[in-house]
């Protein structure tokens, strides 16, 4: 084992083969850092992964049926990395420092998780708002989880996502934020990440002065109700 330009760690095949998943199969190096092998999953269908360092950055069943994952680390090899090994005519792109999928007859922004599962695939189709609906159901499920486990909700701090912690200041009623990067993050698998700000800002989003926050910042219902229609609305997602 080395390192390379910039300090960065070089593994080895079989440094890389110790972190596999169990099951994984067919395994080989493909790039400096990334491996690629195959898994099933549990309905028996066979994945090739892309795997660069221990993050999954790239799943495909098929020429039009794949997964994306960054693991929260939006670095120029990894974006290089999952546009050489997506399928043939889907690529990853940066304009202004967004990322964007991109085909030959759509773009869309980039999020952890994104998936393609069909040829007749377009953004905003069922297909992703159904991945996106479910993303916001489990994040719901997260959030109600730290309420049953401590009695409250997390409160904001300073050591919250930046972008959120912005988004609580400046958030008004019905607001759009300017970006949503960071949202579709937040309630991605790899992250689910519960904090005080998004919850403030979806508070004020839905109406709510900061005097009405202390009488509801205890009860079970009002913040998972207003944080769902928050996510739902800043994601485009129907209510």
């Amino acid at each position: 084992m080395g390192y390379g330009w910039y300090g960065v760690e070089r593994l080895t095949a079989a440094k890389m083969r110790e972190r596999l998943p169990e099951g994984a199969e067919k395994s080989a190096m493909v790039a400096t850092n990334t491996m690629r092998y195959t898994l099933r999953d549990e309905k028996g269908v066979e994945w090739t992964v892309y795997r660069y360092h221990d993050t999954d950055i790239v799943k495909v069943a098929g020429p039009d049926t794949f997964i994306l994952n960054s693991g929260g680390f939006k670095t120029a090899t990894t974006k290089e990395r999952m546009s050489r090994f997506m399928p043939a005519g889907y690529y990853i792109r940066q304009r202004d420092g967004i990322w964007y999928v991109e085909h030959k007859d759509w773009a869309t922004p980039y999020y952890d998780g994104f998936a393609v599962t069909n040829k007749a695939f377009k953004p905003g189709s069922d297909d992703e708002t159904k991945a996106v609906t479910k993303q916001i159901n489990k994040y719901i499920k997260a959030l109600r989880g730290v309420y049953k486990e401590t009695g409250a909700y997390p409160m904001p701090s300073l050591g919250d996502c930046i972008p959120c912690r912005m988004d609580a200041q400046e958030m008004t009623q019905k607001a759009k934020v300017s970006n949503v990067d960071h949202l579709l993050l937040h309630i991605s698998d790899d992250e689910m990440y519960v904090h005080g700000s998004i919850l403030v800002a979806a508070l004020k989003w839905a109406g709510f002065s900061e005097m009405q926050f202390q009488f509801i910042w205890h009860l079970p219902d009002h913040i998972p109700r207003a944080v769902r229609r928050y996510l739902k609305f800043q994601l485009g997602v129907p209510s």
